[in-house]
């Protein structure tokens, strides 16, 4: 290979090096923008869930300031349709494992036997104790 031959192959490889270090910094850069912009949209959710939040305290200081009884009642009832939504779910799903046959029962409790030994390797290897299964696995499937 003559000379200028060789010249001409290393500016060549040079250029080629010198493209792939400007596609790796805009890469890079765009990496950047992107979790800047994902902290900048996470600390804006946070401001606002922060003032939601305050806005109910400031809400609920007034209804105890002011004695009155009616927000304090709708409060009491807004919970206690809660509760009864949560117990009828309940019931429902009692009710849909009574009717299941054995070898169902038997399938969903052998998936969640697995899928608790799995997040228990996981957590164990975080150094953190899941626990017995018992507290986690509905009786009725067993």
């Amino acid at each position: 290979m003559s000379e200028l031959a060789s010249h001409w192959e290393a500016l060549r490889k040079q250029r080629v090096i010198d493209r792939k270090h400007a596609a790796l910094k805009r890469m890079k850069e765009e990496k950047e923008r992107q979790e800047r912009e994902f902290a900048e949209e996470e600390y804006r959710r946070a401001c606002i869930l922060r003032e939601q939040e305050d806005q109910r305290k400031q809400e609920l200081s007034n209804q105890i300031k002011s004695g009155s009884k009616t927000a304090i009642k709708k409060s009491y009832r807004d919970r206690e349709r809660t509760i009864q939504r949560l117990q009828e779910e309940r019931e429902w799903h009692d009710e849909m494992i009574r009717h299941m046959d054995k070898k169902e029962r038997q399938d969903i409790y052998t998936d969640m036997m697995r899928d608790h030994k799995h997040k228990s390797k996981v957590l164990r290897d975080h150094g953190i104790y899941r626990g017995d299964p018992k507290f986690f696995i509905d009786p009725q499937y067993a």
